[in-house]
């Protein structure tokens, strides 16, 4: 995947109806805000995890190999 970005709101859904419906349920007229909800959480998980990764990884190993 090339970034969160690329996805549809259809691909979007799949994976909310795969990954989160399994363990947690909403009210059918409830999925469309919650899926939205989720997906920002996630994107910014994701976005703070690369940034931990970057500094906490790669700038020790710069310094370490620099």
């Amino acid at each position: 995947m090339d970034g969160f970005d690329t996805l549809t709101k259809e691909d979007k859904m799949i994976l909310f109806e795969e990954c989160v419906q399994p363990w947690l349920a909403f009210l059918e007229e409830s999925k469309t805000i919650a899926c939205k909800k989720i997906m920002q959480l996630v994107s910014k998980s994701w976005r703070t995890h690369k940034s931990d990764l970057t500094r906490n990884f790669m700038e020790k190993m710069v310094r370490c190999h620099g």
